[in-house]
Parts: structure tokens; sequence; C-alpha cells
């Protein structure tokens, strides 16, 4: 009986194995309930070295009218156990407990039963049932434990039907039965690992050839920051040695160049950060290569946390950039190069129009004057002065352009009903353009007010409307409108367009439209595509300027043979737009005791004559200092009267506040042609500043004086 016991455990311990070594608690469970499905096992227990109990099963209550028999057997339970071995390593216990009794109950039955029918039918049964323990336990059960152990515990496949026809039906066919469960499972399991082990060769297969021919190198420090591992594209790269660097400190490598050791690296963050492993990207740092020159380095690392956010290594990618940023620097110089070469180009045409314009004008100026002093008497001396005039508003006007165009002009902005000025200047445009331009203008209801110079936004409006009306010179239709535009992302043709709030003030023409060369330069300051005398080309520079120096935007779409639009982007104004004032006569300002300061003696005298011809007291001086000490001498000086840009270390502002500190209550007026400087504030008027713009007339100084004087 203790043999077949451990046969038991001979047959079981190799699957109890594979149970254990796995862990596979539902393998374990089919093992231990097929050894109890055996009447004379009671108990059956696999043990793990991992964990206490992996599986247990046990038998009801054993029965207790058991043969007496039983009662001879110095012990009726009986417990057997076996150590499992998985290549070689102990790594549980199969253990069993029997009962001998139960084992022998069937025996002594019908040996009893024999004996009831006579010592000769007891023999003869006696040999009978000898005969059929043999042939349905003994051969089956025999054949049955041969069988298991010839399968493979590493390739498990069932065996089939072992037990033959004699056992059918008995324990023994549901033991065959649960062992071929038991070895299918097997099989199923050690088919599912080697499916895996060998996923997990090929990304192992994999990961080497990405690290092997890829341009950038792998790296692994340990918690302590030692490089535990380096790719091949280090050494290649570097010319270093990668044992020179494995298991040291990555910050205490060091290389020997003229005699000094270097740091290898040099990083612009520390590396080893606890704190999260989210991947930090884009981290610069310098290597120095074994022949003495340095590389730029962009560093991608991520740190390796335990599940109690311990550190426990870092891994990382470097990229050699030194091409990159080498290219990046030679593209920035060549850009560079670009720019002071369409710089030098844009300064040689703005300077070749306005030298060429102003010289027509001088010639005009110049050549009347001549004419003029040759004989003062002559009929034609008031025509020749209307010439001279002209020429001379000509030259303002070009100045005042260009000052547009540079963005350098000084603007009185104040709220603008777009609606009722697109209204006015549409009586103004409709006789100017003739029958043969159709021209319509479209309000919209609940338009925004602009905050912009009107007078300024006025001349580029009509300045739009003449190009358009240019642009058909056979007839077409023109139109004016006006509507709120709200930017909320940037448009990827316009980037210059800031998101916001708008008024779009479109002027679009049905005309011949313009090529993408023309369109390129459209706003360039005297470039035009008009007849000689036909145009200045600085309309669209002018509005250009002006768009930019309001905040605004200004686009243009065109079309050959379809048309062009033009869209002025001004920014929002919340306020109420005021009403215009009217007009008034020149202003009284006689009596005015008025000290002028400017450095250019011709303007000094005409600007001093103006205000003589206005009844002004003038007092005269073409240098700062002096104006100090006059201002010292003199009382009862009503107003100042001073150029912005003059010479020496005070400019307009200060000599002002200089001035006003002996004459308390005194205003001052400023006058320029050229306007950036203290007086100017991004291009706008300080709040109570009153700038003349030169070239200006005997009104517009009344006008200015009068405004600083009045209570």
């Amino acid at each position: 009986m203790d043999a077949t016991a451990e046969e038991l455990l001979e047959v079981w311990a190799p699957p109890s194995s594979t149970a254990a070594f796995r862990l596979d608690r539902v393998f374990a469970d089919d093992i231990v309930l097929a050894l109890t499905s055996y009447q004379f096992v009671t108990e059956a227990n696999i043990q793990s070295d991992f964990e206490a109990s992996l599986a247990f099963s046990e038998t009801p209550s054993p029965p207790e009218n058991v043969s007496v028999l039983a009662g001879l057997l110095p012990q009726r339970f009986a417990s057997f156990e076996r150590e499992l071995v998985f290549d070689g390593a102990q790594i549980g216990i199969l253990s069993i407990k029997i009962d001998r009794g139960v084992m022998i109950q069937d025996f002594v039955s019908r040996s009893l039963t024999t004996l009831a029918l006579g010592v000769l039918r007891n023999l003869l049964l006696l040999a009978v049932l000898l005969v059929l323990y043999e042939r349905y336990l003994t051969a089956p059960l025999l054949n049955f434990i041969t069988t298991l152990r010839k399968v493979d515990p590493k390739k498990p496949h069932p065996m089939g039907d072992v037990v033959g026809p004699h056992g059918a039906g008995n324990e023994l066919e549901g033991l065959n039965e649960a062992t071929n469960t038991v070895l299918e499972q097997s099989a199923a399991h050690l088919a599912d690992l080697d499916s895996t082990n060998s996923d997990l060769l090929h990304s192992e297969e994999r990961f080497k050839d990405f690290a092997e021919l890829g341009a950038d190198w792998l790296w692994e420090l340990d918690q302590d920051g030692n490089t535990i591992f380096l790719s091949s594209q280090f050494e290649e790269q570097t010319g270093h040695k990668i044992a020179h660097v494995l298991g040291k400190h990555w910050r205490e490598v060091t290389v020997d160049q003229d005699g000094e050791k270097l740091p290898l690296f040099e990083v612009e963050q520390s590396i080893m950060q606890t704190e999260s492993s989210d991947v930090q990207k884009g981290v610069i740092g310098l290597l120095r290569r074994a022949d003495g020159t340095e590389m730029n380095l962009l560093f991608s690392f991520a740190n390796m946390l335990d599940d109690d956010g311990t550190l426990r290594g870092v891994r990382g990618v470097t990229r050699d950039q030194t091409g990159i940023i080498a290219a990046q620097a030679e593209q920035a110089m060549l850009n560079k190069q670009l720019r002071q070469a369409e710089r030098l180009k844009a300064i040689g045409q703005l300077s070749g129009g306005v030298a060429h314009d102003f010289n027509n004008i001088l010639a005009i100026i110049r050549g009347n004057i001549e004419m003029i002093s040759a004989n003062t008497q002559h009929e034609d001396v008031p025509h020749m002065l209307n010439v001279v005039d002209r020429a001379s508003r000509r030259a303002a006007d070009l100045t005042h352009q260009l000052l547009a165009y540079a963005r350098q002009q000084a603007l009185r902005p104040s709220t603008v009903d777009v609606n009722q000025l697109i209204n006015d200047l549409s009586i103004l445009l409709e006789p100017a353009l003739g029958e043969r331009v159709q021209m319509e203008t479209v309000a919209s209801r609940g338009l925004w007010n602009c905050r912009a110079d009107q007078s300024e936004l006025e001349a580029v409006i009509l300045n739009l409307a003449i190009n358009a009306s240019d642009a058909m010179p056979e007839g077409g239709k023109l139109t004016i409108e006006a509507y709120n535009a709200r930017i909320e992302d940037p448009i990827p043709d316009e980037p210059m367009l800031e998101p916001g709030q708008y008024i779009c003030i479109a002027v679009t023409d049905n005309g011949h439209g313009m090529s993408d060369d023309v369109k390129a330069q459209a706003f360039e300051p005297f470039f035009t595509t008009k007849a000689v005398n036909k145009g200045s080309g600085l309309g669209l520079s002018m509005a250009y300027g002006f768009a930019k120096q309001s905040k605004g935007h200004i686009t243009l779409y065109s079309e050959e043979n379809v048309g062009t639009t033009v869209k002025l982007y001004l920014p929002r104004e919340r306020t109420r737009a005021e009403p215009a004032a009217p007009s008034e006569d020149l202003p009284e300002v006689s009596g005015t005791k008025v000290l002028v300061v400017e450095d250019d003696r011709d303007v000094l005298e005409t600007v001093a004559r103006f205000l003589l011809q206005l009844d002004c007291n003038v007092i005269q001086t073409s240098s700062s200092e002096e104006a100090i000490v006059l201002c010292k001498e003199i009382r009862d000086i009503d107003l100042f009267l001073i150029d912005v840009v003059l010479p020496g270390p005070l400019n307009a502002k200060n000599l002002s506040i200089m001035l006003e500190e002996h004459h308390p209550n005194t205003p001052t007026v400023f006058m320029s042609g050229y306007t950036e400087n203290s007086t100017i504030y991004n291009g706008q008027l300080d709040n109570g500043v009153v700038l003349l713009k030169k070239p200006f007339s005997l009104g517009q100084l009344a006008k200015a004086i009068h405004a600083k004087m009045e209570p």
C-alpha cells in the first residue's frame, strides 16, 4: 500500500513541479482534485516555496465501518510527500494522506463473502479476486504510470486512453481523463510561455537594430549617476572609448586637453531629477571630442522610478547638433546679408525718388525766383509767385507722404464715426470720379467707431479711391464699404494682423488688377505703374505707414483682369465720436510776445516775419543756451515757439521745462518737420502738446498760438 502511495507521488511530481514553478493555482487545483479522486487518498496538498499552500483538497470524513483488519494496522492513516524540483532546484513539496483501511476494505469484504460459501469456493473466489485485481486495477494503473512517466515535462501532451476498455466507468478512467486535462492545460500554458519568450526575443532584437542603425546614441545611468550603458554611436561620433565612460559618474569623466583635465560633458541642467518620470526634451549640452573639437548636444531623457517613487536610474538619447547649429548660424548670416542688401536697395530707390521729385520742385522754385529777382515789376510776378506756392505745397505733401510711410508723422487721434466719414467723402468723390466710374458706398448698421487721425484717414481713403479709379480707365465700379471684424485667431495669410476687434474699410474696383510682381512691390515707396507725372508712387506706402502707426493693418488682394481690394483694419474705439468743430476765421493774436528758438536761420527769419505779420512781438535766437539767457533777462514773455530738433545737449522738451522755471505760466508750441523725438510718444502727441508740422501756413501758426493762449 505504501508503495502505491510512493508511485502516485512519483507520477504526479512533474506536473506539480510545473504548477509550483508558475504559481498556477488553477493547474494545481486540478492536480490535487485528481489525487483525491482515489478513494484511499484523503488529502492532497501542493506547497510552493513562494507561497505557503498553492492547492489543497481533502475527501469527506473517512468511513468508520472499515474492516476489522484495519484495527490491526499499526497506523491506519499515513502521510507521504515528495520534493518538487524544476531545472535542478527545489521549488516546493507534494504531499498526500492515505487511508489504509479503505484500501483493504474492499479486499476484506470480498474475502468474507468467499469464506461464507466455503473454503474451496473462497479459495476460488480469492483467486478470481486476485486476477480481477490484477486486470482491472494493477495492470491499468501500471500502464497509466508507465505512460505518464514517458511524458516530457517541457513538452507535455495528452496520453489518450491508457487504462483500456476494462477500466471504463471506474476511478482509473476518471484519473486518466483528469490527467489528460492537466496535460492539455500544461501544453497550452507552455505554448503561451514560448510565444511570450519569442515576442520578447524579437522585441529585444528590434530594439538592438534601432539602437545600432540610428544616428543618436543611447545611454543609461544608475541611481547614483554612473554610466551603465552606451550605444556604439558614442564611440563613432566622439572618438572616446566606451570603456572610458562606463562605470563612472557622468560629471566626473574628464579628458586631457593641452595638459589640463576638462570635463567630458557640460550640460545646462542636472540630469538626475527625482521629482517625476516625465520625459525631459531639448536639454542643451556640450562634449569635448577626442580630437579636441567640441560637439553641441541635445539631450532627451526620463527618470526610472520605483513604485514608491525612488529613483533607480535614467535612460536617455543624445543627438549631435553641431552641424545644425553651424547651418543655422550660416543661414542667419545669409539672412542678415540679404536684409542688408534689400535695405540698401530700398534706400537707393527711396533716395532716387526723393531726389527726383525735390529736384523738380526746386527747379520750379529757383527758376521763378530768378525771374522775379530779375524783374520785380514784371506783370507775370503774381503768376510766378503762385507757381512757387504750388511747388512749395507739393514739396510739403511729398514730405508728409514720406513721414507717413516711415511712420514718423505726428498723429492726432480721435474717435471717428466711419459711416459718417465715408458718406461725407462720397459727396466729394462722385464729381471727381466722373460718370465713367460708378461708385457705391456700403454702410453697416451697428458699425463700431475707430480711433484714428481723421484727416489722415480721409487722405488714405481718398488716395485708395483715386488709385481704384485710375485702374479703370475705361470705366467700372468702385465700392467703399466698412464692417466690424472680429479677429479671434491669427490668420495664416496675414500673420501681422493680431487678434482683436477692428473696423475694416474695404475699397474695391473691377479694374485690370495686378500681377504677382506688381503686388510684391505695391507698398514700396515711389513704386508706380502709372505714366510719368501721373503719380508719385507714395499712395499705398503712405497708407501702409498710417495703418501701422495707428496700430492697425492693411492688406491687398488683386487678380489680373478681375480687380483689386484694399482692406484697412483700424482698432475699435468704444467712445462716441465728437461732432466736428465749425471753421473759424484767422484768430486774433496781436500783441503776443513770442520767444522763437530755431537753429536754421532761414527758417528763423521766415517764422519771425510770420509773427510780425500777425502783429506779435518777436524775440528770436538760434541756440538753447541763448534762449535760457534771454528768458532770465526778459520778463512778460507770453509764449515759447521751439523747434523740436536743436543742436547741443538739450532737447526741445527739456529746454521748455527749463524756460518754464523762469516763466511758470508761459505755454510752449513746438514745431518740426520730423517728429521722432521727445515730444512724441509712440507716434502720437503727448497730452497738451501743440505741434506745428513744417512747412506751416500763417493761419496754422496763428491757430497754434491762439490755442495755447486762450484761457
